[in-house]
């Protein structure tokens, strides 16, 4: 979303990088950047546009711009770091609507996921939405609900998921399973626990973080 990535961003020192293998692809190119500036303060986030000949870096931290700018001209294993700093980018968000984004992200950050199944799948999207939200508004605040058409046929996915913040939102929840809506039996489950969690890129879902493997530790 461009209004979140604007407010975070607001208060860092932004920077211009050139001087990389620009062939990278743009993902590759971001972890290259973060890992040498990582020690200069908090990486915030790393822009490469389309054209990467320049890409910038926006930090923060106590002198985090200046410890930044004492590596232009260094080699930075194989190629010559040429950073310049750039005025920093002033937010045009409204401060009270910023400060809503920000809770809004914290309590979905926050939220626990169910799946929804036993609708129809013919139905209206909306017609679904609805129904959904009537029965399970009542369990707590509900943060998101993620239902979508499939786009090669143009009718529902089978699953949808909803996310409640509050405790035991989700446990209320999973008790209305098996609810008549109207025709249609709606079935509630928890999201499975993942068997498998990449290193450094995972995502988990639910209100409980997975155990890190014993391959992991290492």
């Amino acid at each position: 979303m461009r209004i979140f990535f604007e407010d975070a961003i607001s208060g860092c020192f932004r920077i211009s990088v050139e001087g990389y293998d620009t062939s990278l692809p743009a993902d590759d190119i971001k972890d290259v950047l973060r890992n040498h500036f990582y020690s200069c303060g908090e990486v915030c986030e790393v822009e490469v546009p389309r054209d990467p000949l320049c890409a910038f870096v926006y930090i923060q931290g106590k002198d985090s711009e200046k410890h930044a700018l004492a590596l232009n001209g260094r080699d930075l294993g194989g190629w010559i770091a040429v950073i310049q700093s750039l005025p920093k980018i002033k937010s045009t968000i409204d401060p009270n609507l910023a400060g809503a984004i920000r809770a809004a992200h914290v309590r979905k950050q926050s939220s626990t996921m169910i799946c929804i199944k036993g609708y129809d799948t013919s139905l209206p999207l909306d017609h679904v939405k609805s129904a959904l939200i009537r029965l399970f508004s009542s369990c707590g605040e509900i943060t998101d609900l993620c239902l979508s058409k499939d786009s090669r046929t143009n009718v529902l996915e089978s699953w949808a998921s909803i996310y409640f913040y509050g405790q035991d939102a989700a446990a209320r929840a999973l008790k209305l399973s098996g609810t008549d809506v109207g025709g249609w039996k709606v079935v509630a489950e928890p999201l499975p626990e993942p068997t498998r969690v990449i290193p450094d890129h995972g995502f988990y879902y639910g209100s409980t973080v997975p155990a890190i493997s014993s391959d992991q530790q290492d």
